[in-house]
C-alpha cells in the first residue's frame, strides 16, 4: 500500500480545492484521483477509510478534518435554478 500516493492526493485538494463538491464529497474526487493514477488498491482502501471517518495513520488522519472542512454542504443557486 502506498500512503505516499494517498497522501499526496489528500493534499493536492486541500491546496486546489474545488468551488462546490454537490452532490459529491471531496473524498469522492480525491478516490477518483487516485483510480485516474492506476492505484486502484490505494483508491479501495482510501473510500473505505474516508467513509469510517478514520485512516488509523497519523498524516492522514491529519488531514481529514481538512479534507472534510472542504465540502460546505451548501448547493449553489445554479443547482437548484428552475425546481
Amino acid at each position: 500500500m502506498n500512503y505516499e500516493v494517498i497522501r499526496a492526493a489528500m493534499q493536492a485538494e486541500i491546496d486546489e480545492p474545488l468551488a462546490c463538491y454537490m452532490p459529491n464529497s471531496p473524498g469522492a474526487f480525491i478516490r477518483d484521483s487516485l483510480f485516474k493514477q492506476c492505484y486502484w488498491e490505494e483508491a479501495t482502501w482510501f473510500w473505505g477509510c474516508y467513509c469510517r471517518g478514520k485512516f488509523g495513520i497519523f498524516e492522514l488522519d491529519e488531514l481529514l478534518p481538512k479534507i472534510n472542512a472542504l465540502d460546505t454542504g451548501v448547493m449553489p443557486d445554479w443547482g437548484t435554478r428552475g425546481t
